[in-house]
Order: C-alpha cells, then sequence, then structure tokens
C-alpha cells in the first residue's frame, strides 16, 4: 500500500503504457498533425454511435408504444361489440319467450328463432327476411391477364 501512495502519478503503468511504447503510437501521439484529426474523427465516431444506439432505442419505445395503444383499442373494440351482442342476445331471448311482443332496439332490422332441426319457429318481419343461401356455392375467382383483350 505504501509503494502505491510512493509512485509518482506522471507515470503511465498498466495497459495504457504498453500500448504508446509501440513505436506507430509513439509517432501518431507525436505528431499534431495525425493526433488531433484522429482525435476528431474518434469524438465524432462516438456521437454517431451515440446518436445510433438513442434512435434505436427511441423505436423500440415507440413500437411498445404502438403495440400497448392497439391492445387497448382491441380490448375497447371488443368491449363495445360484446355489449352489443349482448343486447341482441336479451331481445333475441326476449322475443323467443313472447313472439308477438314488438322488439325495437336501434340497429335491429330483423330477428328469427330456429328449432334445433333448423326450422323457422318466428320471425319479427318475415317479408323482410333474406332466402336461405343454395347448399351448393360455386365461388371460384374469375382470373384474367391484365393484357387481355375483352370481347
Amino acid at each position: 500500500m505504501t509503494e502505491a501512495i510512493a509512485r509518482s502519478w506522471n507515470r503511465l503503468d498498466g495497459a495504457l503504457a504498453a500500448a504508446f511504447h509501440h513505436p506507430l503510437a509513439r509517432r501518431i501521439t507525436r505528431n499534431n498533425r495525425i493526433f488531433i484529426p484522429l482525435c476528431i474523427l474518434l469524438i465524432c465516431g462516438s456521437f454517431a454511435a451515440a446518436a445510433l444506439l438513442q434512435m434505436r432505442l427511441d423505436r423500440h419505445h415507440a413500437a411498445s408504444e404502438a403495440s400497448q395503444h392497439g391492445v387497448m383499442r382491441a380490448a375497447s373494440l371488443a368491449e363495445v361489440a360484446g355489449a352489443s351482442l349482448d343486447r341482441f342476445a336479451s331481445i333475441g331471448a326476449g322475443f323467443a319467450a313472447n313472439p308477438a311482443a314488438v322488439a325495437a332496439l336501434p340497429g335491429l332490422r330483423n330477428i328469427a328463432v330456429y328449432d334445433g332441426d333448423g326450422t323457422r319457429r318466428a320471425i319479427l318481419h318475415p317479408l323482410a327476411a333474406m332466402a336461405p343461401a343454395p347448399a351448393e356455392l360455386d365461388f371460384q375467382p374469375v382470373v384474367r391477364s391484365a393484357f387481355a383483350r375483352l370481347t
């Protein structure tokens, strides 16, 4: 401990001293025409690295904020849709219990009650009901070239 205190502080030791004893390092540090532009280049490089790291952190932060906003928006949309479907279900249950009652709910155009085997028991507006879709539908895409001549 006394030896460490008795040493002079102006002497370089360790890895720094070993690096500066190399002939190329000594030449660069003694010649100011090389040393000053090298220091400026290293300082600019450290600023560029810091800016790149900051941009990366900002992008990560923005992405996490956007995903949190998307989750909150999806939850609120699911809540609104669930409440709307619950209202329609309660009107449907009331209509199934008493088909003679008039169901009045904004957004409800028609309501029908079906048995377990698929036969219709009651419908609010029978003339407004859509015809059932055919069992076999042939949905095939029409593929044409953009340059094909239509005749």
